[in-house]
């Protein structure tokens, strides 16, 4: 709440009011008692922590944070269950320090990726951004796990530097999959891949594409059962592009013809949309 505080514009914003109240002692899920469990015979002790809750107290005058359409959203929480669960009462501590609300997109058991990758592949981020973004991630969810392609993921749904390849050039190839032609140069090397199956009940799509000297490039991203949806995919190219042939094939579980769109994005600094 102290770094957001020193962002300009925030000594400008409208204030609210926020009160957070004890609850008592509340009983949560644990892993480690489920873990613990299963190796005594008599039942442990269920875990307890002390609740808390946050209630807006008096209504300011309208917050328009930097000009926000959608103040609401205008500060944003993701992360895991430490932001999720209701007793720790992560979202309403900050919202009381800072002032202003927060909205919580966190997902509980979503790991690293689940709770980011959620929102910032969702529409709602894509047509409403929050002003600030607060990810938690606890010190033991290792952000290297999985390789580079989820945090690559994320620069190119946050840049959106991307050119859209015109219908003409997309074809259908069998079931829930789609050929695309490309021009020389259209996808460069350390490019980003966009494919949006058009159906956001989607959870997993591939890329496929035969470079010049005859190798195949294959790629998947499967979204976790804990992930919502939203049928949209980043693929990094890495540095492949300027040697793939003159098509790549997307390939998805479900998927809209008529919605699909696919567009070819830039990681570099200082290229335009």
């Amino acid at each position: 709440a102290d770094m957001i505080s020193k962002l300009s514009g925030f000594d400008i914003v409208a204030r609210k009011a926020f009160e957070t109240r004890p609850l008592g002692e509340v009983q949560i899920i644990s892993t480690m008692r489920r873990i613990l469990q299963e190796n005594c015979t008599k039942a442990l002790p269920p875990a307890v922590t002390e609740g808390y809750r946050t209630t807006e107290i008096a209504r300011a005058a309208a917050v328009d944070i930097f000009g926000d359409a959608q103040p609401e959203h205008s500060i944003v929480l993701v992360g895991t269950s430490y932001s999720d669960l209701a007793a720790s009462n992560f979202q309403g501590f900050l919202a009381q320090s800072l002032e202003l609300p927060v909205t919580n997109f966190a997902i509980s058991g979503g790991d690293q990726f689940g709770s980011i990758t959620s929102y910032m592949t969702s529409e709602a981020f894509l047509n409403h951004r929050p002003k600030v973004l607060v990810w938690e991630n606890p010190i033991y969810n290792n952000l290297g796990k999985f390789g580079d392609a989820p945090l690559i993921e994320l620069v190119a749904a946050a840049r959106q530097a991307c050119q859209i390849v015109d219908k003409t050039q997309i074809s259908p190839a069998g079931d829930n999959a789609l050929s695309v032609a490309v021009r020389t140069g259209q996808v460069p090397d350390h490019a980003v891949i966009y494919a949006y199956s058009g159906n956001d009940q989607s959870r997993h799509a591939a890329l496929k594409f035969r470079l010049n000297d005859g190798h195949l490039f294959e790629s998947g991203i499967w979204r976790a059962d804990r992930v919502v949806s939203s049928g949209r995919y980043y693929f990094p190219v890495r540095y492949f592009g300027s040697s793939a042939a003159d098509s790549f094939q997307l390939a998805f579980d479900q998927m809209s013809l008529q919605s699909a769109t696919v567009s070819i994005c830039s990681l570099n600094e200082g290229q335009t949309k």
